[in-house]
């Protein structure tokens, strides 16, 4: 079983100790507080003999300054992971196939704490903690029939870690990692879920205000 907030904490406390060391530093060039909207997207698509699978996500964000190095923000995410193809279903020989369909939707919502590394000309780092609320969908169609199934958690912490590219005063360039616990079954025999990361990598374009 892995520990969930470990990593977590240790990126919180790397955060804290990055910040005091900063804020003796200085700032090579501080950005005026603002409210910052950022939207990011991925998409992918792969194909392998009788199957195919495709995965798009989204996301909208807004934050506000805390001072100079502090962000608080809010986060909405949609994710759809799509399976389609020829499944076997007997080992017999021949083989039997069943055509099959399954939709995964991820909804998550999360309360996002930002700490800036370091104010570059050009490069922004940054670390982000908080938490995170997800729910899910699975829509599971076969040539008989189609199955709805939903999934609701209580909010469990995230983190990650991001870089801002200035593009000019109001648009930067933004690419993050994320992480956040959540559960497997590696097999449908297996009674108790083990925790596993997820994890959430994404490019978008931030607006400044």
């Amino acid at each position: 079983m892995l520990n969930r907030h470990s990593i977590l904490a240790k990126l919180l406390y790397y955060s804290i100790f990055s910040s005091i060391i900063i804020g003796f530093l200085g700032n090579s060039d501080p950005a005026p507080a603002g409210i910052h909207f950022t939207l990011q997207s991925s998409l992918s698509e792969n194909n392998f003999l009788l199957t195919s699978q495709n995965s798009r996500s989204g996301s909208a964000s807004i934050a506000f300054d805390l001072g100079t190095y502090f962000r608080i923000g809010l986060t909405h995410r949609q994710a759809v992971n799509q399976s389609r193809g020829h499944f076997a279903v007997s080992n017999t020989d021949p083989k039997v196939y069943e055509y099959k369909e399954e939709e995964t939707h991820v909804f998550s919502n999360s309360l996002d704490f930002t700490i800036i590394l370091y104010y570059g000309r050009l490069f922004v780092p940054y670390l982000q903690i908080g938490a995170v609320k997800k729910d899910y969908q699975l829509v599971t169609t076969t040539e008989n029939e189609t199955k709805y199934t939903k999934a609701s958690f209580d909010p469990v912490p995230n983190g990650g870690i991001g870089l801002g590219v200035r593009l000019n005063r109001n648009f930067s360039l933004k690419l993050s990692l994320s992480l956040s616990p959540g559960l497997k079954q590696s097999t449908p025999e297996q009674e108790k879920a083990e925790g596993v990361w997820d994890t959430y990598t994404s490019v978008g374009i931030s607006y400044n205000i």
